[in-house]
């Protein structure tokens, strides 16, 4: 759909804002921004190859810029200046190589509110068109007037249909994707005492403030997560719109650095996912869930449809179309597609506080994903033969027996030691152990040749196996005998 003739365009009573969009100058306030910003209002041609859009297949990227570069301008200033709306696919913007921060962060309540009732309030307004501006003024005085930006409030026409709900959230992650570097605006991170990267001092006397920075609610949500690992890297803004002088992966590897040669551990970081990124979540399944586990959304399903985005990037969105919309059916289909990749993790995961699925009983994270459900980072190293899917569900593997389990001795940190012995020359296998429960019978230890993971450190992985299900994971280093044989087991 094309821009309004300005005939046909809405004249506010009381015009407070200045969009300039196509050939037309929209002068707008509280009683119609919505009803042209998240309608269709805005809609133009590409304003690069001049067709129209197919929202089905590729909906326009629509960024804001100044209309004219103004020095007065400040990003908390009274007076706003005018802003230009751009239209564009994203194909095209490839082509061009035209680049633009996306913003990221939290929705704010009366912003949510409008888009739920579909019904404009002068709060949402406010913040629908001021917010964006004033980030967008505070990435022009710090990238150059020309910069352009990318914001959901006023990028997106949240009242029509077409872009509502997870519909629009596969363009969305590509959108971050190809933007590169976002920005994230901590909207309710007043200010910010680092200006360069923290010292070991720094992180002993700061650290409270950095808390305080880690603790805003952008870290609480789930979507940020995605949006975060699409993007190549991103700087921080405060609610002053102050953005941070380093980019943020340098002030999280700085940190992370000098923490570990600190005598006491920092405690905080370990509930912050950032701290826990890595350019591998591609290939395990459990560091995503580690991730997202107690990250705030509104139904369960989202969270698969992120661990959709995250694992598919390249694929994300014929993978989303596929992806059910049952969350039960959901969080199968995805450890189904981790298992088709060699992806071992479904498989490994410590069951969340939730029952037994009644048909696939190796299933896990159906109805809770939590922090406790796996813990030993991105696979390293794939298994040499990656499972099979049968088609009941089930799931063969190729392994290497190791012998029987014979004594057990549970830990009260969670950990256990496993004492196993070898059918073949009788030596015996000590090693750790994570365990979901206590063996009620006959328990066997299977070596998965070739997988490892980042933070399991050990040598090898293996899997104590009972009566067709995992029950617990091994940490071994080197096996005392070379007597292991191939086995072929079933997993239900």
């Amino acid at each position: 759909m094309t821009l309004m003739d300005s005939t046909s365009i809405s004249v506010s009573s009381h015009p407070q804002y200045s969009i300039s969009v196509g050939d037309t100058v929209l002068s707008l306030g509280s009683d119609n921004l919505l009803d042209l910003c998240w309608t269709d209002g805005l809609d133009t041609p590409c304003s690069i190859c001049k067709r129209h859009f197919d929202n089905a297949v590729a909906p326009p990227v629509r960024t804001l810029q100044l209309l004219e570069a103004s020095p007065k301008a400040t990003p908390a200033g009274l007076q706003l200046p005018s802003i230009k709306i751009t239209n564009s696919h994203l194909r095209c913007l490839k082509l061009s190589n035209i680049k633009f921060f996306p913003v990221s962060h939290a929705w704010h309540k009366p912003v949510a509110r409008a888009y739920a009732t579909r019904e404009s309030s002068i709060e949402a307004t406010r913040m629908v068109f001021e917010l964006p501006v004033r980030i967008l003024v505070a990435a022009s005085q710090r990238f150059g007037s020309d910069v352009q930006i990318w914001h959901d409030y006023i990028s997106i026409p949240q009242w029509q249909d077409s872009f509502r709900g997870t519909t629009i959230l596969p363009q969305i992650f590509q959108i971050f994707k190809y933007g590169g570097t976002s920005l994230i605006h901590l909207d309710d991170e007043p200010t910010f005492d680092i200006h360069e990267l923290p010292s070991s001092q720094d992180l002993s006397i700061r650290g409270p403030a950095m808390q305080c920075l880690f603790s805003a609610r952008w870290f609480r949500r789930m979507w940020i997560i995605v949006e975060f690992t699409m993007c190549q890297d991103s700087y921080l803004m405060n609610s002053r719109f102050e953005i941070m002088p380093g980019r943020f992966s340098s002030l999280m590897e700085e940190i992370t650095r000098i923490s570990q040669t600190l005598p006491a551990p920092l405690e905080w970081m370990a509930s912050i996912p950032m701290f826990s990124k890595d350019r591998s979540t591609h290939n395990c399944l459990g560091h995503v869930y580690d991730l997202l586990a107690n990250q705030g959304c509104r139904s369960f399903r989202d969270y698969f449809i992120a661990a959709c985005a995250m694992l598919e990037q390249d694929h994300d969105h014929r993978a989303l179309a596929e992806l059910p919309k049952d969350a039960q059916d959901a969080c199968l289909w995805v450890s189904k597609r981790a298992l088709e990749r060699g992806d071992y993790s479904p498989l490994l995961l410590r069951p969340p506080n939730e029952p037994q699925h009644g048909r696939v009983r190796w299933l896990k994270g159906y109805m809770r994903i939590d922090e406790k459900m796996w813990g030993i980072g991105v696979q390293t190293n794939a298994a040499y033969i990656p499972p099979t899917i049968l088609p009941d569900d089930s799931v063969q593997l190729e392994v290497r027996f190791l012998g029987a389990l014979g004594d057990f001795s549970p830990n009260f940190d969670g950990e256990s030691r496993l004492l196993v012995q070898c059918m073949l020359c009788k030596s015996r296998i000590h090693c750790g152990a994570s365990m979901w429960r206590e063996p009620k019978g006959a328990a066997n230890l299977y070596l998965v040749p070739g997988l490892t993971y980042l933070n399991a450190r050990c040598e090898h992985i293996g899997i104590v196996v009972e009566d067709a299900q995992v029950i617990g994971r091994a940490l071994l280093g080197a096996p005392p005998c070379n007597c292991s044989e191939v086995a072929h087991i079933r997993l239900e």
